[in-house]
């Protein structure tokens, strides 16, 4: 605010005008006093009196008077006004000087109080105003600092910054909050937030700097920290990321690949530098490529999302072009404004092999119920031809036309139960229980099972060696592995061919190749065929386990693989040759053993049948072997009572008033199972002994718990010879009770 300027105090200016005044005064009257001596001298002049000549001199001096008085009064009030002004105007600069004092002693106390430091200085760097903050954080007092340069502050290696920051200021510029390093006066180093101001003065000229510094130690621990923090945090992610067994791909809204782990570089087949920065799609076949172009495409242009959802099956194309299984899960994110995706790729392949696996592992166990129950059904059917040609054969006259062909019916139901027999081993659930065997013997139970697999468009020669030597093995592990074998060959031989099984003495490790055996005595196997043969790569990978040429669905892949396996269990191994366009020849290779070879076939020969004279009850829900049985029962001497079930079994035991020494029970009947019955029994006739019979394999009804384990046994279908030396067998075995005579039929409670 401007003030007026006056000349001198009011006080003068009043004093004066009433000089002035006065001064009029005299001067009126000097007037009217030469006035009035004019009136004398013309006193002479009649016409004028001399009375009305002072009339006039003193009219005309108090005109005069009167006229400036009048104006000393109009100066003396606007005297008055301007001095009414000066007090106003005085009063309000004083207010304004005040309200100014305040604001610097509330801005001081500010700046006093603030924990930042607060410096003014120079243009050349001198300090004139040093705050408490500033004292805190550098340790120089006010009074050390003040009027010393900050050079005493900055480190030598900042030296520039004493350069550069001057220069800005003298230019008008703010230098933004920064961070730096000031030194203490200790000497210690603290990180401060530098900003500096220019300071301008009324005229607008720039005659200094303020500086503020803010303590930022706290902040960078807690940033280094944070850092830290970060940097272990992506190192484990990186970890978890490079060490993931899925593969993870990250990419931006248009499907461009930006991150891709290691998992899914060797999934895929790529190197990180053919992917980065290119296009999902060309991890995809098509049509899911042009789906997911266009789906990109419409997401582009309308923002449309669709959830992929977690764990949806898809496929996946490798750089060499294979297709392959993956289950894909997809989330979306955004990072920084931008959209992005991040998927999660699994390959099933392994997962898909194994579903198929199980599936046709259910299948096989289907197929193997299938099968037990159908050589159930048919050891019946051929028990009782067996037995009705046997007693056929003893009523016609030996030698005769009509007993040689009953007896080749009979020759012809052995040959059946021989292939139920094979078709059980394949069927049932146990482990093989190696034994020395004969390899010749095997193969020669095995050869119209194999004649039949082949068919009849290939042509099957089977040349066995004689004085072989045994080996340690499971007759059925043998048979597995020739008809794995078989099968391969004939596969390979789809328009017909040439199959020959051998067996020789292998006395050394033969020709070199990846599958090469040891120097030793074995028994050699040979299935050879003159299919389409093996290529290198074929013949490398020929026993791993889901490896196979044939087309999908068209084989498990663990043909071969089982065969390498059961081979390697018996200590021996595999030579494999083949060419394309020559065929194959696999020579397997099992240690001999020196303990004697056992009879292959289940029937064992012994001596003549031995009879007796006991009490038989048979219980058989087939008529045409219960007939069979009692027949041969009743050849070799025993007493037999007969039964279609339990029920009437029951009805016959409490009928019969003589002692009944042995059950001879079917286990799986209608109505009342043979363990079932035997309990009746037993409680009826204490001490009477039970052999049970059945066409299922016994290891399947003690697995199903139809009987326990030990329980005398005689499997369907049985000749008469097996027959009379079980029974003998459970009949002359100690009785549980030894009394045996004082068994007596119990009546059942009504």
């Amino acid at each position: 605010m401007s003030v007026t300027p006056v000349k001198g105090s009011l006080e003068e200016r009043l004093a004066r005008t009433s000089r002035w005044l006065v001064v009029s005064v005299i001067l009126a009257t000097s007037l009217a006093a030469i006035t009035l001596f004019q009136h004398l001298k013309h006193a002479l002049v009649p016409e004028i009196g001399i009375w009305q000549s002072h009339l006039i001199t003193i009219v005309a001096g108090s005109l005069v008077a009167a006229v400036a008085g009048y104006f000393s009064l109009r100066r003396l009030g606007r005297l008055s006004e301007l001095a009414e002004a000066e007090r106003k105007e005085r009063q309000q600069v004083e207010g304004e000087l005040q309200q100014r004092a305040v604001e610097h002693r509330s801005l001081a106390a500010i700046v006093e109080s603030s924990q930042d430091a607060i410096i003014g200085e120079d243009l050349d760097g001198t300090v004139h105003s040093w705050n408490k903050g500033a004292e805190r954080l550098y340790g120089w007092s006010a009074e050390e600092m003040i009027g010393r340069n900050l050079a005493l502050i900055v480190p030598d290696e900042l030296a520039e910054e004493l350069r550069d920051i001057p220069a800005k200021v003298c230019q008008g510029e703010r230098v933004e909050p920064y961070r730096t390093v000031r030194k203490r006066k200790d000497g210690s180093l603290v990180d401060v937030s530098l900003t500096v101001s220019p300071v301008k003065d009324e005229e607008g000229r720039i005659i200094g700097a303020s500086a503020i510094a803010r303590d930022i130690t706290e902040l960078r621990h807690a940033e280094d920290e944070l850092r830290r923090s970060e940097e272990q945090h992506r190192t484990m992610v990186n970890a978890m990321l490079d060490t993931a067994a899925d593969g993870i791909i990250t990419m931006d809204e248009n499907g461009a690949v930006e991150a891709i782990n290691p998992a899914a570089l060797r999934m895929f087949g790529y190197s990180a530098g053919e992917v980065l920065g290119r296009s999902i799609n060309m991890l995809m076949p098509e049509p899911q490529r042009t789906e997911h172009d266009s789906y990109v495409r419409r997401h582009l242009e309308t923002q449309e999302k669709r959830v992929v959802g977690i764990g949806r099956e898809v496929l996946g194309q490798k750089k060499d072009g294979s297709q392959f299984p993956v289950e894909l899960s997809l989330s979306e994110v955004r990072i920084s404004e931008r959209q992005m995706f991040t998927g999660f790729v699994r390959d099933i392949t392994d997962r898909k092999r194994l579903e198929e696996e199980f599936l046709h592992a259910q299948k096989m166990e289907a197929v193997g119920r299938l099968a037990s129950g159908i050589a159930h059904d048919f050891n019946n059917m051929l028990m009782g031809m067996i037995g009705c040609s046997r007693m056929a054969a003893k009523n016609l006259a030996p030698g005769s036309p009509e007993r040689e062909l009953v007896q080749e019916i009979g020759a012809e139901a052995e040959r059946g139960v021989s292939l139920t027999k094979r078709l059980l081993t394949f069927s049932r659930k146990k482990g093989f229980s190696p034994e020395p065997i004969d390899v010749n013997a095997v193969l020669q139970q095995s050869e119209p099972m194999i004649r039949q697999l082949v068919g009849e468009d290939i042509e099957l020669e089977v040349r066995l060696a004689p004085s072989l030597g045994p080996v340690l093995a499971d007759p059925g592990q043998i048979e597995q592995v020739v008809m794995n074998l078989v099968v391969n060959a004939r596969d390979a031989m789809p328009l017909g061919g040439t199959l020959r099984i051998e067996t020789s003495r292998f006395l050394g490790s033969g020709e070199e190749g990846p599958y090469v055996g040891r120097d030793g005595s074995h028994v050699t196997i040979s299935v050879i065929d003159d299919g389409v043969g093996m290529d290198q790569e074929t013949k490398l990978r020929a026993f791993e386990p889901f490896f196979t040429t044939k087309e999908a669905g068209a084989g498990t892949g663990l043909g071969l693989a089982t065969v390498y396996g059961i081979v390697k269990q018996l200590g021996g191994h595999v030579n494999l040759s083949s060419e394309l366009g020559e065929g194959s020849a696999f020579a397997i290779h099992l240690p001999r053993t020196h303990r004697a070879p056992l009879q292959v076939d289940d029937e064992v020969d012994s001596p003549a049948a031995k009879g007796g004279k006991e009490t038989v009850l048979v219980v058989e829900d087939e008529r045409l072997v219960r007939a069979s049985v009692r027949a041969l029962l009743s050849d070799l001497g025993y007493r037999v009572l007969v039964a279609e079930n339990g029920r009437n079994a029951v009805r016959v035991s409490d009928d019969h008033e003589g002692r009944i020494d042995l059950l001879l029970s079917d286990i799986v009947m209608p109505g009342m199972s043979g363990p079932d019955l035997a309990r009746e029994i037993e409680s009826r006739r204490p001490g009477v002994k039970t052999l049970y019979m059945s066409a299922h394999p016994q290891e399947v009804l003690i697995e199903q718990g139809r009987i326990a384990p030990g329980q005398p046994a005689i499997a369907k279908p049985f000749n008469e010879d097996t027959l009379a030396q079980k029974i003998r067998s459970v009949l002359d075995a100690p009785r549980d009770i030894a009394d045996a005579d004082a068994q007596e039929p119990v009546e059942e409670t009504p």
